[in-house]
């Protein structure tokens, strides 16, 4: 294990750079876009267990690349605070956990929604960094993408129904 005093804050911050890679791809059906998410999840979540106490060792030997297991034991106090999102965690790990985004495998793949999995990957991202600490000004960019998600999903919402939004 990283013998930095922050190694916590480390993950995080890569966590937040493949976030921002994923973000760079325009093309939703991209495999790499898929996996860049799923590798931020897996990081924020780890950050959370080093933050706590979790060896490196014991981060591999007890978790892996397993995001359902990691999730479980970051919000084991408060299991409802991603229930909701455990059916996208589940699709995204089946293929994620086996390195079915980084190497070719034959077959019919069934991928969750691409703009609900930058969602969840970006709530559980601010979530974590809230946990460990991570200063105010680097959440601060993180947030704004959040509230401004919210305001093109009311505009879409305002077209489909007819309004406008001032």
């Amino acid at each position: 294990m990283c013998s930095f005093r922050k190694y916590h804050i480390g993950l995080w911050r890569y966590a937040k750079e493949f976030f921002e890679g994923a973000e760079s791809i325009k093309d939703d059906l991209n495999v790499v876009k898929y996996y860049l998410y799923g590798h931020s999840i897996e990081l924020a979540l780890k950050s959370v267990l080093v933050f706590r106490g979790e060896s490196e060792k014991n981060l591999k030997k007890d978790f892996g690349h397993n995001l359902l297991k990691l999730i479980d034991h970051v919000y084991k106090d408060n299991k409802r605070e991603f229930y909701d999102k455990r059916d996208l965690i589940r699709l995204l790990n089946t293929y994620y956990e086996k390195k079915m985004f980084e190497y070719i495998f034959e077959g019919y793949k069934k991928l969750p929604e691409m703009i609900e999995l930058r969602d969840v990957c970006l709530e559980i991202l601010l979530d974590c960094g809230k946990i460990i600490g991570v200063p105010k000004s680097q959440l601060y960019k993180l947030n704004k993408l959040k509230v401004n998600d919210i305001l093109r999903k009311m505009e879409q919402w305002s077209v489909l129904w007819g309004m406008s939004i001032q």
